[in-house]
């Protein structure tokens, strides 16, 4: 388990989990334990976010790959990943959306790299996901469950080999300000969601 969300629905609480190592999350109802549903990810699940209904599911090393593609993959501890051929890294990040109630996988999308942490604004509009490798945070639209932006999270300057990680999120209570905490940077970036500007 890598990541949990608790929400109450109907006067029943539930606990959702993303099962890292297994791609996939689970819906348990806390009650009696019980699962409600489990459904498979894309490939290293990392974080998760309940919005409009739906659950967001942050995939760190992107799809699963198709038997047989003729695209370069590379294995990984639970299962094969597409890479990069000239770097052997990940080449893809994703999310997956699910229906909160019964776990159906709505949508798969590309956001950037290595896509750890995510966050749905206070009003649900809009969900913010936190993409290790290509030093940006994606904005979802929870009406379309489209990429609709890019936030460029550059601390470091213009050196292309040395990159900010972004790796956490956190947002006002009015939804105006985004706080990107930049590992490589020791640092938090600060964005005001109106002129996106750090």
């Amino acid at each position: 388990p890598n990541d949990i969300a608790v929400s109450r629905e109907n006067g029943v609480l539930y606990v959702y989990v993303v099962l890292n190592g297994n791609s996939r999350c689970r819906k348990i109802r806390w009650s009696d334990r019980s699962t409600v549903w489990e459904s498979r990810t894309g490939m290293a699940p990392f974080g998760l976010a309940l919005a409009k209904g739906k659950l967001y599911v942050s995939n760190w090393a992107g799809p699963v790959p198709p038997e047989g593609t003729d695209r370069e993959t590379a294995g990984i501890p639970y299962g094969k990943v597409y890479i990069d051929p000239r770097t052997g890294a990940t080449a893809e990040g994703t999310v997956s959306i699910f229906d909160a109630a019964n776990g159906k996988l709505l949508k798969e999308i590309r956001v950037g790299l290595h896509p750890n942490a995510i966050l749905a604004a206070p009003d649900g509009q809009t969900v913010f996901v936190a993409n290790g490798n290509s030093d940006n945070v994606s904005v979802i639209s929870t009406a379309t469950d489209v990429v609709t932006d890019s936030i460029a999270i550059r601390l470091s300057g213009d050196d292309a080999f040395i990159g900010d990680s972004p790796d956490g999120l956190a947002i006002d209570g009015r939804g105006k300000t985004l706080y990107v905490s930049a590992g490589m940077d020791n640092a938090v970036a600060v964005v005001d969601l109106a002129n996106k500007n750090k």
